[in-house]
């Protein structure tokens, strides 16, 4: 049996929920207390900070490297092991955007929110109150906790340990958010900084009181939508359509370039490149789909057609 290592125990079990001084924090972590100081002393020289493009968006990050990130992962591990409530979908391991969206496949109407530059906005004496009061850790352990996960005032986003570090933290405004659910009669997940909210019916009353809950906590939102699922509704990249899932129609775009670019490829190398990226997107597909509806019967089949040519070409070349 493959042991556990992940969502393990409610965070006052958590060994960092111990009353740890700063020394015992620093053998939690394996490394030695003044190389955690130093880490702090030079942190610029540890964080990388620039604008990338994801999911078509310019995203300013802020991200850890070298020693510093090795603590980051760290960290990470052990606030990975505090078990989070059921409407996390991520950050959470084991689920995805299927899953996700699958809460919602029920519903006949679904409201999707953003919080708006949530990640950014989560300031350093928000997380260092955050381990004094939740975890009960001394003033200084808090300090030097918080140093160790953020940057110029803020989390450090992009950091491997910034997802868990930020739900957990705001654990209270999504608890208030989920029973405000509940009393609607409706369900919620959570996808990073995304909400989605559905049932038989989303009342706008219970709109106007997820973004006061929201905005109480300073935070604001944006990308209002509310969908019957009569039609096509996309919920964290996912199409819910009439109780089924599908892909979205950007992915079948995507797959028709990558199928375009295979057809044109004559290196064996850049071929077999291609034809790994086109077999993750359909495997994508593949999951969202299952093999017991048809259409996923039939990408199965053409992701084995795939292999098949693939493998050929490189063993073409071996020879």
């Amino acid at each position: 049996m493959t042991k556990r290592t992940h969502e393990r125990y409610a965070l006052t079990r958590s060994p960092l929920a111990q009353r740890l001084t700063q020394k015992k924090l620093a053998n939690l972590l394996r490394r030695p207390l003044p190389q955690l100081k130093g880490l702090i002393k030079y942190k610029k020289s540890f964080v990388v900070a620039e604008v990338r493009e994801i999911d078509g968006k310019a995203r300013p990050l802020c991200y850890p490297r070298g020693p510093l990130r090795s603590v980051n992962e760290a960290l990470k591990y052990q606030l990975s092991k505090i078990r989070l409530p059921d409407y996390v979908a991520s950050p959470r391991r084991g689920r995805g955007q299927r899953e996700n969206a699958a809460v919602h496949v029920d519903a006949k109407q679904i409201l999707t929110l953003d919080l708006r530059k949530f990640y950014p906005s989560v300031s350093r004496r928000y997380i260092a109150r955050f381990f004094r009061e939740e975890f009960s850790m001394h003033p200084d352990v808090a300090g030097l906790i918080t140093e160790l996960l953020t940057f110029e005032g803020r989390v450090l986003y992009g950091a491997p340990a910034t997802p868990v570090l930020v739900m957990l933290a705001h654990r209270k405004m999504f608890d208030q958010i989920d029973n405000a659910c509940l009393a609607f009669g409706t369900k919620m997940s959570l996808w990073v900084d995304n909400l989605t909210i559905s049932g038989a019916e989303v009342p706008g009353a219970l709109l106007v009181q997820v973004r006061e809950i929201i905005a109480s906590h300073g935070y604001k939102t944006h990308d209002i939508a509310f969908v019957t699922t009569n039609r096509d509704s996309t919920v964290t990249g996912v199409v819910v359509r009439c109780g089924e899932l599908h892909p979205a129609n950007s992915s079948n775009l995507a797959i028709r370039d990558l199928e375009a670019a295979l057809r044109n490829s004559v290196d064996p190398s850049e071929y077999e490149a291609k034809a790994n990226r086109l077999l993750s997107r359909l495997g994508g597909q593949l999951h969202i789909l299952g093999t017991q509806r048809e259409w996923g019967q039939k990408i199965a089949r053409r992701m084995n057609v795939i292999r098949q040519k693939r493998d050929k070409r490189v063993r073409s070349n071996s020879k």
